[in-house]
């Protein structure tokens, strides 16, 4: 298959550790099994390096690189090469294969899930510098109201109380951006029980986990 995309995004197929790889058709035999992809769209893709090849002209002419000391680092690279690339398609079918661990950084609930909030006010400083799309900036926002609802409901109870101080900043920093999107019922809830004072922010929080957790013991 040939193109003249600077990016080609994969799909991937999550398999938990110990469980078989599943089969899919060879790539040869798929020649036409892609699709050009809107920058809107590639901003709301998932993030991670390794679902995407890039043209090496591109990463070497922008110097893109990833945030140095930072975890998510991904994040930002990820929205500022949707930005300088010309044409990106996808590849469908779930040619890459994604390993589930309990170990991974995603699977953990301790401190580095505050990284979120700064690789999101990274990615709304490269937004600054790219676009002022009415589009591009609601799934900027939407992000970032995902974000805050991830690290709280997540983050291990003993980092509870940074969180959503840390939290708290993040509402203030990125305010600018928050009235573009459209958060959910229960993020509203949540934006609700963080405007109250420190202490009683977080027992509001602290209930309304508690509370989620009878719903469902699996964290979501």
């Amino acid at each position: 298959m040939e193109s003249a995309a600077d990016i080609v995004l994969l799909t991937d197929k999550p398999f938990q550790d110990g469980e078989p790889v599943q089969i899919v058709p060879e790539l040869k035999d798929r020649l036409n099994s892609y699709k050009t992809i809107t920058q809107v769209d590639y901003f709301m893709y998932p993030h991670f390096a390794w679902l995407k090849f890039m043209r090496t002209e591109l990463v070497r002419s922008k110097s893109l690189s990833f945030p140095v000391g930072q975890y998510y680092e991904d994040w930002p690279f990820h929205w500022e090469t949707g930005f300088v690339a010309s044409d990106i398609i996808e590849i469908s079918d779930g040619y890459y294969h994604y390993r589930q661990r309990g170990d991974s950084i995603t699977g953990l609930g301790d401190q580095k899930l505050l990284h979120i909030f700064s690789s999101d006010r990274l990615v709304a400083d490269i937004t600054n510098q790219y676009s002022d799309s009415l589009q591009v900036r609601q799934v900027l926002a939407n992000k970032v109201y995902d974000g805050i609802w991830y690290v709280l409901r997540t983050i291990d109870d003993q980092y509870l109380e940074e969180a959503v101080l840390k939290a708290k900043e993040q509402l203030k920093v990125t305010r600018n951006y928050l009235d573009y999107g459209s958060p959910s019922p229960k993020t509203r809830l949540l934006l609700l029980n963080l405007k109250l004072p420190m202490p009683f922010a977080v027992f509001a929080i602290t209930g309304m986990r508690a509370a989620l957790n009878q719903l469902s013991p699996a964290r979501r």
